[in-house]
Formats: C-alpha cells, structure tokens, sequence
C-alpha cells in the first residue's frame, strides 16, 4: 500500500488527538479528539475508512471522549459496516455502534455510524474512563463475554446473544447487558493509572482468544480464558487461573509501562522515552488565574474559565443532592444527570417509590425505568412512576397519555385478578386495590382518555374477567347497550331486562329482543305490551317470528313431526320471513311428490304470491309434473337450473324431455345468442340431432358453426371384419355406416336382395347392368353429365351415386329394413317345401 498524508479537519484543530483505533481488518480508523487546553469545543471522534482519503466527522458522539474502541473479531475483510462494536468514554460509559464503510461521493453527507446506544454505565455516574474493551464468542455457544478495563477495574459480562450463528445485528450486544440491569456486574479490582492497558491473545484469527494482559501498577495481571465456565448459566465469568507478573527491574522502581503486546508465551513491554523530560512544577498567576505547567524543556499554559460548572458534580458525588441541583437549575442536562444519579442510588437501596418519583422527572429511557421496575417486580413504585409521567404529559401527546392510561389500568386489573383468585375478594386488600382504580379513572385526563377509547377499555377489563369494573364503567359512560350486552354474556336477563326498561332508548328493545325473548319470554313479552304504541310492532316482529320458526324447526328435525299444517305453517314462514332457509327445506323435503310432508299446490301458490322465490316455484312446479312451466320460470334464473331440471323429468317420456331441451335450446339461440352453448345440447341429450336444432338459427349463421356436429368420422384398423361374413374388411370394396356397422359391397347387396321392394330391386339391378356396359365399351368414364342435380360427375359416378343411395340410404341391422322384416319367416314360403324335404 502507498503511504498516504491526510489532514485532520480543520474544524477539530482545537482538539487533540487521544488515541488512534485500527479494526482487525484495516477497514476502519477511529480517531479520538479530546480538548486542548482550556479550549471549550467538544470532544469529537473522527473516522476514516480504508478507501477514503478524507477524514469525517460523526455526529452522535460529539461531546463524548472516547478512550476505549471494541472491534468485532468476526468482522470480514470488504465488508461494508464494521457490525456492532464497543466504545468506551472517559465517563465510563460503554456505547454500542455500527460503522458505514466511507466512500469519497463528492456531497456525501450520510452518517458514519448506522446508531449509538448507550448499552452499560461501568462508572456509574463517576469519571472513570474506560482504557480497554474487547469481546469474543464462547465456542460452541450462542454466548459472548466482554472484557472493560478502567484505571481501578477490569469488568466481565457475559451473555447470549439472538441468533449467534447469523451476522451480527444492531444492538445485538446490548442483550449481554440489559442481563446487569438487574444484577451485579462481575469485576477484579486493581491499583492502575492511565495506561491500564487490556490486551488479548488469539492463537488463530477469528477463535476464541486464549488469554489476557493488563497492566497495572503491581505488575502485568495475566489471566487464562476458560470457556467451560462462560458456558455455564451459573457462572458469569470466563477468567480461569489468573497470575501478577512483576514488571523487569531494569526498566526502574515504580516505572509502569506505557503499553504491551502479548504473544503465546511473552509479553513485549513499551516504555517511555525523556524527549521533553520529567515535569519540574506547576504555579499560578493570581492576577490573571493563569496556571503554568512545567517540564525540563516545554512550558504549558492553562487558564481557569467557569470554575464553578463542575461544582454540581462534585456535590453530586458526595451525595449532596440538593447543593448540586442549585448550581444547575438553568442546565436541564446537569440537572437530568443528578436526578437520574439519585434515582439510582434510591433504587439500589430498595427506596422503589422514591425512586420512582424521580425517575419520572428524568430523560431517561422510559423502557429502561419500567423494566427495573418490573424486574424487581415492584409494581406500587411502577404505578407511581407511571402516573407522575402522565401527570407531566401535556394534552396533546395523546397516544403518550392512551398507552400509560391503559397500562396503569391492566396493573390495576392485575392485581385484582390476583387478589381474587387468592380468594381475597372481600379483604382490605382488594378494598384497597379498588379503591384507588376508582380515584384513577374519575381523574380528568383519564376520565376524558377512557370516553375516547372505551372500546379498547371495555375489551382490556373483558380479557381479564373483570366483569364488575366492565359493568361500573359502562354505567358510568351511560354506556347502556354494552351494559345490557354484559348482563346477557353472564346469563343474567333480567337484570339486562331492568336495565332495558329503566331506560327511554327504543332502539334498545328492537336490538336485544331476540336475545331476551328465549330466555325470559314471559317478562319480555310484558315489557314490549307496556312500551305501547312507543315501539313500532313490525321491527318487533322478526324476532318473534324467529323463535317461533326455531320451535317448528325443532318438531320438524328432533321429533319427526309430518303433521301437513306444521310443514304447510312452516313453508309460509320460510317464504315470508326466512326466503334463505326456503330451498334448504324443500331440498331436505325431497324430489318426490307423494313423500313431502306439506301440500305442494298451497306452496307453489304461495311462493307466486310472495315473488322472489323463482327457484322455490321451479322445484314445486316440477314436483306437480309441470315440467314446461318448470323450464320456462328456471330460464327466468339460468340455463344451467334448466338443465338442471330437465334432468329432473327423467327419461321416460322422451318426447317430453326433447321438447324441454329444445326449449332450452330456442332460449340459449335466440335470447343469448349462445351457438355454442346450443351445440352442446347435442351431446347432452341424445335425443337432439342438428336438425332439430336448427330452425332457432338466423339465415347469417355459417355451416362453421355446425361443422363438428355435422361431420364425423371413424377408423377402420386392418383387423376390422365384414359384419355379414366375418372376412377382414378392407380385402373389398365396403360399406360403414354411423353405428359403426360395416359390411362388404357384395355381401349388402345379397342381404338387401330379399328387404329392397320391388321397385327400388329392380332399379338396383338396372344400374349395375349400366355400369357393367359402361365397364364393357369403357367408355363413359370421361363422359360427364350436364343435368342440374350431378353438374360435374362422369356418367360413371352418376351411376354408382344412385346405387349407394339405394344400397347405403340405412343400415341393414339398424335401419327400417330389419323392424318391417320382423313379422317375416324365417323360410320364405315358396321354399318351404323344398327345405322340408331336406329335413326329412
């Protein structure tokens, strides 16, 4: 690679450079500005990718001085993000990020880091910068330890992350931590100074490292890494057997290195150098505050500016919380921290409540806050912190105000549910619990939130059977029709009844009727008499109607009842009320006349006073044998119930079936235009042929129309026989017919000799004898005739045409030639004595 000069920003010239962080891959650097001097510019921490010649600034960690960087081990080389990473602060706080891979786009003004959370605080409200971060996977597991080294401290987390075998996501490591919100943090604690430096050893890239060095004031603490107790969920550390090794004696007594590496089996110790020698002294100008530093050979400068700003910190640290919050009650960030500190310190001692006050006046996160507290399943001091925060909330923040509103309320329920299934119901307790739901909701801001969103109120109280609170809320929201609902849920009617009558809403009486009238039919019928003329009796009537149909429907269905007037009572109810229920019946009924159990005529008469019930009439009209009034009012509907009910009429009355399908033939032709539609009849009813058919056609339709129906054709395999003398076929000149019936030329006409009439036989003979002549002379073949009929054909076509029409105009075995020669003997009388003779 060729070395390359970048500048630093000029924007971070007041800053120096504290430290340089390179990831495993070369990918990224972090650079670490801190302030110089007296200078008030914030920290920054700069970033410059591996294919970039330009530094850029981040944005979310401006005023955070990062001391420490935690690459992640299974980063690739090339890849576009670093995937989640540690920072740690010179406020010992630790920051979970992911880094975007730069590039050079002129106007790029994207992000560097994709987010940054803070994840952990090591320092706890002290300055305690973190010097070393690192982090590994635990082979074989979906658990991950993480070392944090301070100036007093090396911390060790460990915890499971989601989805370990996958990439790491965005705020994966966070889930290591939120594990120490509600224990102790593991830690070894040491004498160290700045350069408390964490190092560890990988014997191959992308392993689990084997051991650790850090530095401290006694020697180089080395410590082996143990995997098998990391693995263990009892046990929440990873360092195996540990040991101080004494720095050389050469380097000087009390001489700390400045840095280390680790190898397999050594440590190489860095040392400083006396480029500017030791400091000599430090003094201050009391004219002008300023304070001089100096060194054998450089002289620094340093001047006081508000001195009193870290004075709330100080207070602060020593518990006076009320001195540090008076020298920051114009600063809501200082003043944020002091609370945040002292909400923690109330909550580390078991003060739930106060604590929570506290944590309600705080920006901290509400998530965090309400999970310590669930976590220590303090649910008093959850409410308390919930309710100051909606006490804070302003008017507008509305879906603010609905989540905490609905939350403090499922608490509530909770609790009550808990008492209850204790069997604590009529204690102090649950008095108690009651009471203070009761003060919650006639709050305003809560009263108005739940008239807004009672429905999702109603349904939070029904999800945990508190059927009570249900009832007193619906009341209280003169919310009567819920009321009456919950009422008739718990199978108390005549409480819905009471509830019903106290009030003046007649919509009320139409809507729960139905469901009073089975239950309480008495009472139910005495409240509508006494509503008068208030209540309109034909909205009332349905729901009447309806348990006397489900009366019937029961003596139909359960008992077998087959009385006429029962079915014929029921049939007008179905017509009348229930048009739906009406071809069901008839169909469970049946097909046969003689068999239903009502009087058909009554019905078909009814269903064509009422209108509206086409099929109804077509099924009744059928079942009386009206089967062309059945066709013609199912073609008022569809062509495919007529069909339907054409197969209905059977097939034992062929002439009535055809003139049914060609009904709904002449329908399909001439009202839908269907051609199509119309042939398929043919196949459908083999009692149709295209003749029949035809006259619905306008003179426009083409033949192409009809060319499948009218054309047809078979096979004939070589192994097909003479249906007369049984010789293969094809041996001679053949006749086949349409029923498949085939026979030789010769052997047709020696059957047809003896069924021709004499007329048409003698015809026969006398064309065949012209054939022969014309055969004989062999002329004629070219001859062709001129007659109108055969215009075109040879003389000799002319002929043979006349002798199939005589020979082929029907087959012998299915033609009128076999039915006329059934009454025929078998022995022709003028041989009959010849055979006789025979015989004897």
């Amino acid at each position: 690679m060729i070395p390359r000069e970048i500048t630093i920003p000029s924007s971070s010239q007041y800053l120096k450079l504290i430290g340089l962080y390179l990831d495993p891959t070369g990918s990224h650097v972090l650079l670490s500005m801190a302030r110089r001097g007296d200078q008030t510019t914030a920290s920054e921490l700069l970033y410059l990718g591996a294919n970039s010649n330009k530094i850029k600034q981040t944005s979310k960690f401006r005023s955070h001085e990062v001391t420490a960087v935690g690459w992640n081990e299974a980063c690739e080389p090339g890849e576009p993000t670093s995937r989640p990473i540690l920072l740690g602060t010179a406020k010992g706080q630790l920051l979970e990020t992911t880094l975007a891979a730069d590039t050079d786009r002129k106007f790029q003004t994207a992000s560097v880091e994709q987010y940054c959370t803070q994840v952990f605080d090591v320092g706890k409200g002290n300055h305690c910068p973190i010097t070393g971060i690192s982090f590994s996977r635990i082979t074989g597991t979906d658990k991950y330890f993480i070392f944090v080294v301070t100036w007093s401290r090396l911390y060790q987390f460990v915890g499971s992350v989601a989805n370990a075998d996958e990439p790491m996501k965005a705020l994966a490591l966070q889930q290591i931590f939120n594990v120490y919100l509600s224990i102790p943090e593991t830690y070894i604690e040491m004498t160290s100074n700045k350069n408390a430096w964490l190092q560890l050893y990988y014997s191959k890239p992308k392993t689990m490292p084997k051991h650790f060095g850090w530095l401290v004031d006694d020697g180089l603490f080395i410590g082996q890494i143990d995997p098998d107790d990391g693995a263990n969920d009892e046990q929440r550390s990873v360092i195996g057997s540990q040991d101080v090794v004494r720095y050389p004696s050469s380097a000087g007594v009390g001489v700390i290195p400045l840095a280390f590496v680790l190898t397999e089996f050594h440590a190489l110790l860095l040392y400083a150098d006396h480029s500017y020698g030791k400091l000599v002294s430090i003094a201050k100008d009391s004219v002008k505050g300023t304070i001089w530093v100096i060194a054998e050979r450089a002289i620094f400068k340093y001047k006081v500016t508000r001195e009193e700003r870290n004075v709330w910190q100080i207070h602060m640290e020593k518990g006076d919380y009320n001195k540090a919050k008076s020298y920051c009650a114009d600063n809501p960030l200082h003043m944020d921290i002091i609370l945040v500190k002292q909400a923690d310190e109330l909550f580390q001692t078991e003060q739930y409540e106060q604590s929570a006050l506290l944590y309600a006046e705080t920006q901290s996160s509400f998530e965090e806050v309400a999970l310590k507290f669930l976590q220590v399943w303090q649910i008093e001091a959850l409410k308390i912190f919930l309710k100051k925060k909606l006490e804070m909330l302003k008017p507008s923040e509305k879906t603010q105000i609905t989540m905490i509103v609905m939350w403090v309320v499922e608490l509530y329920l909770n609790q009550l549910g808990n008492l209850r299934n204790e069997g604590k119901e009529h204690t102090n307790d649950f008095r108690a619990v009651q009471d203070d739901l009761d003060a919650f909701l006639q709050l305003p801001v809560v009263s108005d939130n739940v008239k807004n969103n009672r429905g999702a109120v109603y349904d939070l109280m029904s999800s945990h059977g508190d059927k009570h609170n249900l009832i007193r809320l619906t009341i209280a929201n003169k919310d009567f029709e819920r009321v009456i609902r919950l009422h008739i849920n718990k199978g108390e009617f005549m409480k819905a009844l009471e509830i019903l009558k106290s009030q003046n809403l007649r919509e009320l009486y139409y809507a729960f009727t139905p469901a009073l009238l089975p239950a309480i039919p008495r009472p139910t019928v005495t409240a509508l008499i006494e509503q008068g003329r208030h209540l309109n009796p034909s909205r009332l009537l349905p729901a009447l109607i309806n348990e006397i149909i489900r009366y019937l429907e029961f003596c139909v269905g359960q008992i077998n009842c087959q009385e006429q007037a029962v079915h014929n009572y029921l049939l007008s109810l179905y017509v009348k009320h229930k048009p739906d229920r009406l071809m069901r019946y008839l169909a469970m009924q049946g097909q046969e006349a003689s068999m239903v159990n009502y009087d058909v005529r009554f019905a078909l008469r009814l269903c064509r006073e009422q209108g509206g019930c086409t099929e109804a009439c077509v099924q009744l009209s059928a079942l009386l044998g009206l089967w062309q009034a059945a066709v013609d009012l199912a073609l008022t509907v569809s062509v495919d119930l007529a069909q339907q009910t054409v197969t209905m009429a059977g097939t034992h009355d062929s002439e009535l079936v055809k003139k049914l399908w060609l009904k709904i033939a002449q329908h399909v032709v001439r009202e839908k235009n269907d051609i199509k539609q119309a042939m398929q009849f043919l196949q459908r009813c083999e009692l149709l042929k295209i003749e029949d058919i035809l006259p619905f056609f306008s003179d426009f339709v083409t033949i192409d129309h009809f060319k499948d129906a009218i054309c047809s054709y078979d096979i004939v395999e070589p192994t097909d026989t003479c249906c007369a003398c049984g010789i293969q076929l094809l041996m001679r000149p053949f006749y086949f017919f349409p029923c498949s019936h085939r026979f030789h030329a010769d052997c047709l006409l020696a059957e047809l000799d003896s069924l021709l009439p004499d007329a048409q036989r003698e015809r026969l003979l006398e064309l065949q004898k012209q054939v022969q002549s014309q055969l004989a002379v062999g002329g004629g073949a070219d001859a062709v005739s001129t007659g109108s009929t055969n215009r075109g054909l040879s003389l000799r076509d002319q002929l043979k045409a006349e002798i199939d029409s005589i020979i082929a105009a029907e087959c012998l075995y299915c033609g009128d030639y076999m039915i006329e020669s059934i009454d025929s003997p078998f022995i022709a009388d003028k041989d009959y004595e010849r055979i006789r003779r025979e015989w004897e």
